[in-house]
């Protein structure tokens, strides 16, 4: 069997698709190594392929073995900048796992191009590695919405609730008197942790009025906490202190004990991922 190798042809061809490789390897690996630096290790490595086919091709499992795994791992040492053993071991993974996604994606995208030539190859080249780049980050933005929800169990009296909770950067809520971080719930929600009685009274507590019975609320320390929102939004949220909550998002998990909850009572209805508005603090320390 005989067929011709354009050797410039073959060297461009390879050099675009290690560039984009190296580029989405530093995506996952979320490296500092410069678009100039991944051309070069991409160049180099374009180089190397084309040397390794002119002076091995009567021996292909030296080619493939020179190609595949010395050129590999001159472009992951270089391209990506990395120097340790583990994150070195880890760019070969993400280059592998890159060159699957990009090669599945290209192999789709070339099936409406019809064509084997260089332009061809450069034009559904790029387009594969811009969808491949939008996958991952709308992969990204899902893992870190994902990462922002927690499991949280309410704790009162024996009576625990499961709700989940949004880990709120911007929920800066401080109760000054007992000196811990405040989150939110709604009312309909907390209320199922308390009896027929003390839900009466505390319902009667978070609108200001007076109830038959205020002594049921000494359990849950009721008070006021006050707040502003943006709009320059001012007021007083009801809160109360529960025995325990425990928060939970994968293998990450914190227990703790008499958590401070306001009551925020207007969007009890409003439909939300979350049910719950976690204070930062609770996660951090």
């Amino acid at each position: 069997m005989r067929y011709e190798l354009y050797i410039d042809v073959f060297f461009l061809e390879n050099l675009l698709m290690d560039y984009f490789l190296l580029r989405l390897s530093v995506r996952l690996l979320k490296c500092s190594a410069t678009h100039f630096r991944c051309l070069a290790a991409a160049a180099a490595g374009a180089g190397l392929a084309c040397l390794g086919v002119i002076f091995f091709r009567k021996y292909p499992l030296l080619n493939t073995v020179l190609v595949s795994v010395a050129v590999t791992a001159l472009m992951v040492r270089f391209g990506c900048k990395i120097k340790d053993k583990k994150r070195f071991l880890q760019g070969l993974f993400c280059l592998y796992l890159s060159a699957a996604l990009l090669s599945a994606v290209w192999r789709f995208l070339r099936r409406f191009a019809g064509t084997e030539v260089l332009k061809g190859a450069v034009l559904w080249g790029a387009a594969a590695y811009g969808l491949t780049t939008f996958l991952l980050w709308l992969y990204g933005l899902l893992q870190e919405h994902h990462s922002r929800i927690w499991k949280v169990v309410l704790c009162q009296s024996g009576v625990c609730k499961e709700v989940k909770g949004l880990y709120d950067t911007g929920n800066g809520l401080w109760d000054a008197t007992c000196r811990k971080p405040v989150s939110v719930i709604s009312y309909s929600l907390i209320k199922e942790l308390f009896s027929l009685e003390l839900q009466k009274e505390l319902e009667a507590f978070c609108g200001c009025r007076k109830g038959e019975r205020p002594e049921l609320l000494a359990g849950i320390h009721p008070h006021y906490i006050p707040f502003r929102s943006v709009g320059c939004r001012e007021g007083c949220l009801p809160a109360v202190i529960l025995d325990c909550l425990y928060l939970e998002n994968g293998n990450t998990s914190r227990v703790v004990t008499r958590p401070v909850i306001a009551i925020d009572r207007e969007r009890s209805s409003s439909p939300r991922s979350y049910q719950m508005i976690l204070n930062p603090n609770l996660i951090n320390s």
